[in-house]
Parts: structure tokens; sequence; C-alpha cells
């Protein structure tokens, strides 16, 4: 029994993407607010910080609304800041593909 409220617990953490934007605006009308409120920190820098926290946020919620829709197993998902280096190749150079004229 355990096992399925905890299943039912997490199928009522997705959130649906109108509650996303409704938190989005929510939080950005208190910071907006708060911004402006300190003398310490410029705006643009308190507005920065809290938005990178709120974008890594909303990235998680579609995440899981992806997943979701998908029928993937929410125990599975997991979503962390882990960082993957990713080498990339660009095999061909511009100026020797001769579909593409450099100026």
């Amino acid at each position: 029994m355990r096992k399925e409220e905890e299943n039912m617990q997490k199928k009522n953490d997705i959130p649906s993407i109108d509650e996303i934007i409704k938190t989005y605006n929510t939080v950005l009308k208190v910071a907006d607010t708060n911004a402006l409120r300190q003398s310490e920190r410029a705006y643009g820098g308190v507005m920065r910080s809290l938005k990178g926290g709120l974008q890594e946020h909303i990235t998680e919620d579609i995440i899981k609304i992806a997943w979701h829709n998908l029928g993937g197993d929410e125990n599975r998902l997991e979503v962390n800041s882990k960082k993957i280096s990713v080498k990339i190749s660009f095999g061909i150079r511009y100026r020797e593909s001769p579909e593409r004229k450099i100026k």
C-alpha cells in the first residue's frame, strides 16, 4: 500500500503548463518588487540570479511532463545538474566545402 501512495504522490507532483506559467509570473512579480527595494545590489543582478534558478525549476517540470506523457516510469527519472562534456568534431571545414563560398 505504501508504494501505491508514493506513486500517487509522484503523479500529483507533475504540474500543468498553466501552473508553470502562473508560478513564473508570480515569482517574477515578487522578485521585481524585491529587486527594486534592494539598494545594495543592482536590479539586473538580482533578476538574473533569480531567473537562473527559476529556469532550472521550469526545465525540470517540463521534463517531468514530457516523461509522463511518454508513459515513462517516474521512478526511473532523475533530473540533476551533472555536467557532461560532449566533444564536437566538425569534420569538414567551411573553406573545404564546395557548396559554401566564403566572401
